[in-house]
């Protein structure tokens, strides 16, 4: 669960400028297009509300105009928000070796001052905190009914949290031990040997021509299908589970991904929710980690972290699953959203920034051939070609 803050917070812990935000300043005044995603912004909150003109941006924003109108997909495509090319009409193209004298000191000064967020896609950066405040609260959207952030961005439900609770308002559910965990595309991940199991709420496959359930920390050490019939309790379980699917903004495909068959260690630890508390809420949760039966898996998820929606998964996939970005609307007219990380500060609470965490929606065309919309997370993902 987000705990109250605001966008102050990501000033408090400032940190020294890494090697590679320096090293991205250098490449993008170095290069003949400069992706104006790659500046940082001096004021995070100009994301949140999508109304940052280049007049409010640091000056190398400025710069970034004139050197590279487009922002590009990896797949070389203009990225799209809201249907619409994003552009600035009228750029001039300048070469480096006539811009580079000039503007370097100031391009650099912007370089080394501010706190420590990811520069990359800095524009699309929602800092959860802010949207606990009445009118940029919780509202209705497509994916639910209590949405933050994009209207693709919600809960299962408003009301009874992500879980199938049991009868005494638990979460654990008692199952019967040797059925098959299951991934998304109906593949064995391996056998269930603990005894109790909690389902997300809502997600119904029918995978092996049986109806299954999204189980977590299963044998496996990951989410997975579990049939319901080796549910205790199987009658209630139905009458307790909805059926709740993300869906498709139809406003078309954007680049094509792979779920990594690596991950970086270095944010794996680094929590997703600011002041966490619990030993789960990590950046983990949403890499392609490898689990008990020693093969690497991701989460496909229905909300993005920090949100109080809590980041609940929607499926579960090996890596190698190709992954179809798709454009969505968000509050910072990016279609993505990229929230801080956070590391221990010198009390040993989880209130220093360090870095993002970006997701992007899109979906996976499952082994039955249907299409599993989502968020993934970008560090879980690998560009690649041949998404269908």
């Amino acid at each position: 669960v987000a705990r109250p803050a605001s966008t102050a917070r990501l000033r408090a812990g400032t940190e020294s400028v890494s090697r590679n935000r320096l090293r991205a300043c250098f490449i993008g005044l170095g290069s003949q297009r400069t992706e104006l995603s790659q500046v940082p912004f001096g004021n995070p909150a100009q994301a949140l509300t999508g109304a940052a003109v280049l007049s409010h941006r640091n000056p190398p924003a400025a710069i970034a105009a004139l050197v590279a109108p487009t922002h590009r997909e990896h797949d070389g495509s203009p990225a799209r928000t809201g249907g619409t090319y994003r552009a600035f009409s009228g750029a001039v193209h300048l070469r480096p070796t006539f811009i580079l004298p000039a503007l370097l000191g100031l391009a650099l000064g912007a370089c080394v001052v501010g706190d420590t967020l990811d520069a990359t896609d800095a524009d699309d950066l929602v800092d959860p905190g802010e949207l606990d405040d009445g009118a940029l609260g919780l509202s209705a959207g497509i994916n639910g009914t209590a949405c933050a952030a994009s209207p693709y961005n919600c809960k299962f439900r408003a009301e009874g949290g992500n879980r199938v609770l049991t009868n005494d308002g638990g979460e654990g559910w008692g199952v019967v031990t040797g059925a098959s965990i299951r991934d998304g595309n109906g593949v064995v991940l391996g056998t269930q040997t603990g005894g109790s199991l909690a389902f997300n709420y809502g997600q119904t496959r029918l995978l092996a021509g049986k109806a299954h359930a999204l189980a977590l920390a299963t044998s496996n050490g990951s989410a997975g299908w579990y049939p319901i019939d080796h549910i205790s309790g199987e009658a209630s379980f139905r009458a307790k589970n909805g059926n709740v699917d993300a869906r498709d903004p139809g406003l078309g495909k954007m680049a094509c991904y792979r779920v990594r068959n690596s991950h970086d260690a270095a944010i794996e630890l680094k929590k997703v929710v600011f002041d966490s508390k619990v030993t789960h809420e990590r950046a983990g949760d949403y890499l392609a980690l490898p689990r008990t039966n020693g093969r690497r898996s991701a989460n496909l998820v229905f909300s993005v972290p920090g949100f109080s929606l809590g980041g609940a998964t929607t499926d579960h996939f090996p890596a190698g699953t190709p992954f179809q970005r798709v454009d969505v609307p968000t509050a910072t007219g990016k279609p993505s959203i990229s929230i801080p990380l956070w590391i221990k500060d010198g009390s040993g609470d989880y209130r220093r920034p360090s870095g993002t965490m970006r997701f992007l929606y899109g979906y996976v065309r499952a082994g039955d051939g249907v299409r599993r919309f989502g968020w993934m997370a970008e560090e879980a993902l690998t560009p690649s070609t041949g998404c269908s």
